[in-house]
């Protein structure tokens, strides 16, 4: 894990921040790279990058998960399904339920397995650093070497599961968009007096 102390916001992820919180004026306060979280004794994930500042002098915690055309995981409906010894299918109806609150449905069941942790891990790490703001930001690389049906899909993936946990069908979040999703019904690890936000950023490489 690599620290870096206060400063400047980068300028890729100002944009989408300042489309739903004032944080440009603010320094950010500490940057970390391939940070854990642990959902439960056994769970964990790793967010790419993580980063504390203030917005309105409240407590930001921001998680970015980048994707360039490797997919988020599987779909939920497929977890887990093929070893029923596993544990996995458990953890993931607390998780579902503490994000959606609600366990089985179709709907659901089409979300990418990577997205629903990356925003329930988003907030176990704003509770863990005192934060009354968490912001999870999708990071997509876009480049002529890439797979563009891969990175079509992701995008498209992303997409369905913001208008999913938004319960806003007709929703399209664009790239340096931030989108207020408010609070999560919680459980025993996702906290539930937390603000949500999500968002994505692009960038493209040659």
């Amino acid at each position: 894990m690599k620290s870096n102390p206060a400063k400047p916001l980068p300028r890729t992820i100002s944009k989408a921040l300042n489309t739903g919180l004032k944080f440009l004026r603010h320094p950010v306060k500490k940057l970390t790279f391939i940070h854990t979280s642990s959902f439960d004794p056994i769970y964990s994930r790793n967010h790419d990058l993580i980063l504390s500042g203030l917005s309105d002098d409240k407590k930001v915690l921001v998680s970015v998960e980048a994707k360039a055309d490797e997919p988020f995981g599987e779909l939920i409906c497929n977890v887990g399904s093929n070893n029923p010894n596993s544990k996995i299918p458990q953890r993931l109806e607390l998780l579902k339920n503490s994000i959606f609150g609600r366990t089985t449905d179709d709907m659901i069941g089409n979300v990418r397995y990577q997205l629903l942790t990356g925003v329930a891990g988003a907030l176990i790490e704003a509770k863990n650093w005192g934060a009354g703001i968490s912001v999870f930001i999708v990071h997509e690389f876009v480049s002529k070497a890439l797979d563009y049906k891969k990175v079509k899909l992701n995008s498209n993936d992303f997409k369905y599961f913001v208008r999913i946990l938004s319960e806003k069908p007709d929703l399209a979040i664009q790239p340096d968009e931030l989108i207020e999703i408010g609070i999560v019904r919680g459980g025993e690890f996702v906290p539930s007096d937390i603000k949500l936000f999500i968002g994505k950023i692009q960038t493209r490489m040659i």
